[in-house]
């Protein structure tokens, strides 16, 4: 999701390092539980149309290469 780079990881010491520190932090917990909901209806990230179009390309593409 984009806005969400803060809670980014590249190892695990810091993906247990960030998880603790948002633990301990409620006011910034509850804004991004609050959040989430709204962030996860809006497109790209739920449009079906657009899903589904770009998965049949994708099996129409692996289908072509099958068959040559």
């Amino acid at each position: 999701m984009r806005g969400l780079a803060e809670l980014a990881a590249s190892t695990d010491e810091q993906f247990v390092q960030l998880a603790v520190e948002l633990a301990h932090d409620a006011r910034r917990l509850a804004a991004l539980r609050a959040s989430l909901r709204p962030r996860m209806t809006q497109p790209p990230l739920m449009d079906g149309v657009r899903f589904a179009t770009n998965r049949e390309r994708a099996y129409r593409q692996m289908w072509a290469q099958w068959c040559a």
